[in-house]
């Protein structure tokens, strides 16, 4: 056995795997480990190089190929922080969305160049609520319950 190879025994003993034999999720936390990555590359580089990563691609398996079905912008609902109505709030996100920032830009592009559409879910930290506003339809904020939602992901 290489060094190389065990040093990658030494620190994987085990891979976990799906019940389909692929790759699981490895560590008993969910800690974002790309965190202080995209913090440096903010600091650190040019404003030329910019950056941006997208919440969550939903996709779907279909005759043994991953289907792209959905780009979500993901926001927790910290509002009450802020002092701020549930109303304010989803329209200071709307207008952030609607070409303020970047961020709009770069999630619709990757929505487009994957032609599906594009979502922002607004959700509560327990998970029961969810503002979900389809950005390609413009079909306005619908509130969810986790099962409503649930229902919708499953469904596309």
């Amino acid at each position: 056995m290489s060094r190389e190879e065990e040093m990658t025994a030494t620190m994987y003993p085990t891979r976990k795997l799906t019940e389909d034999g692929g790759k699981d999720h490895q560590r008993d936390d969910w800690e974002d480990r790309a965190k202080e990555y995209r913090e440096w590359h903010y600091r650190e580089l040019s404003r030329k190089c910019y950056a941006w990563d997208v919440d969550l691609i939903e996709w779907r398996e279909k005759d043994g190929r991953l289907v792209p079905k959905a780009v979500c912008e993901l926001t927790r609902m910290d509002f009450a922080l802020y002092g701020e109505t549930l109303a304010r709030y989803q329209a200071a996100i709307l207008e952030r969305m609607n070409g303020r920032d970047a961020q709009a830009t770069t999630a619709r592009m990757v929505a487009n160049s994957l032609g599906v559409g594009l979502y922002i879910v607004l959700f509560t930290r327990d998970l029961e609520h969810f503002y979900v506003y389809n950005v390609t339809g413009r079909e306005g904020w619908a509130h969810l319950n986790e099962v409503q939602w649930r229902q919708k992901l499953e469904a596309l």
